[in-house]
């Protein structure tokens, strides 16, 4: 299937910076590959099982890793976040906490409140597919910490969104293919 930046934001009544921004993100997970200028191919999500199995694999490899460097790529960013994620293995943790984390591991240029700011984004894209959940901790105050599901429960989520769909289908409701390559 072939998404196309203008139509994407027509449908979600946003601006084309708005989905360029959720279409980096994609692109961090390897969901969507760009083909020409505004168009990307669904790749779907398994390709994130995958993106997730390589990171994995690259942890236990002894390999001369570069500098670690967060550029202002929203994709670079989503993808340093993700292999924070999937590295690291903490308990939830707030978002002001991952970005205070991220600038010690990573090089940055970026000020925590810019950094904080782009997460946000990466979360909420990360959390609409199940990656990942938001917590509260019951701390001094209330705080909403993130934490990421794991591969087993990701996978177990997409199995469950497979049955649903299934379910709907027979029930006589329509779908376009999102769950993998056309």
């Amino acid at each position: 299937m072939i998404l196309d930046i203008d139509e994407a934001a027509q449908s979600f009544s946003t601006n084309r910076r708005r989905m360029y921004d959720i279409f980096n993100i994609y692109e961090s997970l390897n969901l969507i590959k760009k083909v020409s200028k505004r168009k990307y191919k669904w790749l779907g999500l398994q390709q994130c099982l995958t993106t997730i199995a390589a990171i994995l694999e690259s942890k236990n490899e002894d390999v001369n890793h570069e500098e670690k460097r967060i550029t202002q790529s929203l994709k670079d960013l989503a993808s340093c976040y993700l292999n924070f994620i999937v590295l690291s293995e903490t308990a939830p943790m707030s978002m002001i906490g991952i970005a205070e984390k991220m600038i010690k591991e990573y090089s940055t240029f970026m000020t925590l409140k810019t950094l904080v700011r782009r997460l946000f984004d990466i979360f909420s894209v990360f959390k609409s597919i199940g990656l990942i959940k938001n917590v509260t901790l019951n701390t001094f105050r209330k705080t909403s910490a993130f934490y990421y599901v794991g591969t087993d429960q990701f996978r177990h989520h997409l199995n469950v969104l497979r049955e649903r769909r299934k379910s709907d289908e027979k029930e006589g409701k329509k779908y376009q293919d999102l769950s993998s390559e056309e």
